[in-house]
């Protein structure tokens, strides 16, 4: 972390790490600012999706995997998180 306090994996593991114990709203925070920078590695998606998921933050969750899959729109990680994050908020004509 002292290394490379910027990378976005780093964050995200940080954001993780405070909502654990209990600090929603910082991590939440930290959180916002990786997915407002449109990360598009896979890892750092996934971790990402979980800190929103754990919170229940449905649509910064979808709106994360829109963005990647704008770069990336035959990536089936991307679809299936969407379609996942569509799934949870039970938005059923998105769904198709």
């Amino acid at each position: 972390m002292q290394k490379q306090p910027e990378h976005q994996m780093v964050k995200v593991l940080k954001a993780l790490t405070l909502d654990r114990m209990g600090k929603r709203e910082e991590a939440m925070a930290l959180a916002d600012s990786v997915r407002v920078q449109g990360p598009t590695d896979e890892h750092t998606l996934s971790t990402l999706a979980l800190v929103y998921k754990v919170a229940g933050k449905l649509d910064e969750l979808l709106s994360m995997y829109e963005a990647a899959s704008v770069h990336d729109p035959t990536n089936l990680e991307y679809l299936r998180g969407i379609f996942l994050a569509l799934v949870r908020k039970q938005t059923y004509a998105r769904q198709q």
